[in-house]
């Protein structure tokens, strides 16, 4: 959860029917998992508080990044998807890592009508400085694109 300083700080694909092994000791000390919602709230305002699907990318090819900052393939690699590059809030406790978001994101099927509060993706934004102003543009939010090498 956002607000937990101890969490994991990789997102997960979860399976929709998990298995369960009855042999642990539910006693134990555990660390928990949650779902992931979208905080997108004036550009893709219907998803906001909705929960994020999991989505796989199966290609015959082996070669696969994920580049920040662009909404174009380099040359020799196949665009997988492209989107906007999101991550948790700045001000939680909880580290998150970067992730692209489909730039026509959905919500899940089963999505809840209520602010559950798990994982929070929000866009990220440029922030000039150590990261330089000329060519990034301070407060402006970063595309991101998924390709593939395909010589």
């Amino acid at each position: 959860m956002y607000i937990e300083s101890g969490t994991a700080s990789n997102y997960l694909c979860l399976p929709q029917n998990p298995d369960f092994d009855s042999k642990i000791d539910q006693k134990s000390p555990f660390a928990m998992i949650y779902g992931a919602e979208y905080e997108t709230h004036t550009f893709v305002s219907g998803l906001t508080d909705k929960e994020a699907p999991c989505a796989v990318c199966q290609i015959p090819r082996s070669n696969v990044i994920m580049m920040p900052g662009k909404n174009i393939c380099l040359k020799n690699y196949k665009m997988e998807y492209h989107g906007y590059l999101m991550s948790g809030h700045p001000k939680h406790v909880a580290a998150s890592e970067y992730v692209c978001v489909d730039g026509d994101p959905e919500a899940t099927t089963e999505s809840l009508p209520s602010n559950l509060n798990g994982v929070l993706f929000y866009f990220v934004k440029a922030k000039c400085g150590s990261l330089k102003c000329l060519p990034y543009k301070d407060g402006e939010v970063l595309t991101s694109v998924v390709c593939s090498y395909s010589p």
